[in-house]
């Protein structure tokens, strides 16, 4: 649940269930992985309080009169990539009842999400400074989003034009981009994750996937991303389109 993109898309859904059969001021404890300070503040949103959270690297043992578990949202059976491809659109949807409010911002973002800060090693672009310099020439803004409260996430993205990155947990956050938003996601052709282009689907985004050369050499940095000359001009014609 630590991973941004599986706490929006799993942990927070089985909440959304849970409250459809049971008022959620009358549990006493929520159970969660060791829970982090945005997913604290998040948790507050929905009325759960820090109180309430009951860290499960804190407390491997509970006891208690009555214990309410939710299943996965979307996981069933069989290789979890394949479900990804089914997100189900209630999360989608119900994601922005609760979160998207209205934003006062009316400016169009260009962002470039710059990943070389995130704790997870797989899908970092290896030539990043080359690609950084032609997208500022674009001008774009390059953003590393853990570093942005999550209302600020939820602002940019909704006010973005055109969001430009390497496949990882920060595209979980076009769930609050405008119809019509230009998405161009990097990836090894190799990945399987096809997150973004479901969610792109269903809420009528323009979605591009660059695909580059896989690359696994190195077992501590799984696939890595070069991005080659086509690859630069083939972006440069979606940024133009």
């Amino acid at each position: 649940g630590n991973n941004y993109f599986h706490f929006i898309f799993d942990i927070l859904p089985k909440i959304y269930l849970l409250n459809y059969s049971f008022n959620l001021k009358k549990i006493n404890y929520f159970y969660v992985s060791d829970p982090k300070e945005w997913q604290i503040k998040i948790f507050k949103i929905l009325g759960i309080g820090e109180k309430k959270l009951l860290s499960s690297k804190k407390n491997n043992h509970i006891f208690a009169e009555e214990i309410y578990a939710v299943d996965h949202p979307w996981y069933d059976k069989g290789y979890i990539q394949e479900n990804v491809k089914r997100i189900p659109r209630w999360i989608i949807q119900k994601n922005r009842e609760v979160f998207l409010n209205n934003s006062k911002q009316k400016i169009k973002n260009k962002i470039f999400l710059d990943r070389s800060q995130s704790k997870y090693n797989h899908c970092q672009i290896n030539n990043l400074n080359d690609v950084k310099n032609f997208i500022l020439r674009k001008n774009f803004k390059s953003y590393k989003p853990e570093y942005l409260s999550f209302k600020k996430q939820i602002d940019l993205f909704k006010n973005s034009s055109i969001i430009i990155g390497a496949h990882g947990a920060a595209f979980s956050n076009i769930i609050f981009c405008k119809s019509g938003t230009k998405i161009i996601e990097i990836i090894p052709a190799d990945h399987p994750n096809r997150k973004c282009e479901r969610i792109s689907k269903i809420l009528k985004l323009r979605y591009f996937r660059i695909e580059t050369k896989p690359d696994n050499s190195d077992v501590n940095y799984p696939h890595k991303i070069k991005l080659n000359k086509k690859n630069i001009e083939k972006i440069n014609k979606i940024i133009d389109l």
